[in-house]
């Protein structure tokens, strides 16, 4: 996929309470692979909020989009231009 162009968005809330064991584990998965190009959310309720900011989601998130590799940093950069 990530050949043909697509980029692979992962939901931060999915790592948390509020998703299935499998669902955090292919999460998990796609990230330690590198396959990942965004972290994303389309917020729906203020649990999904709660569970974005946790300090464990909050670490685990930044681990992985501090590496570069995803177009979280670059999004940021430009809305501060």
């Amino acid at each position: 996929m990530k050949e043909l162009g697509f980029i692979l968005q992962v939901n931060p809330v999915i790592t948390g309470r509020l998703a299935t064991k499998n669902a955090a584990q292919a999460a998990r998965y796609l990230l330690n692979e590198g396959l990942v190009g965004l972290v994303g959310t389309d917020l729906h309720h203020g649990r999904h909020l709660s569970a974005f900011q946790s300090q464990k989601n909050l670490t685990l998130f930044n681990k992985y989009v501090s590496n570069n590799k995803m177009i979280n940093q670059t999004l940021l950069s430009e809305n501060r231009k």
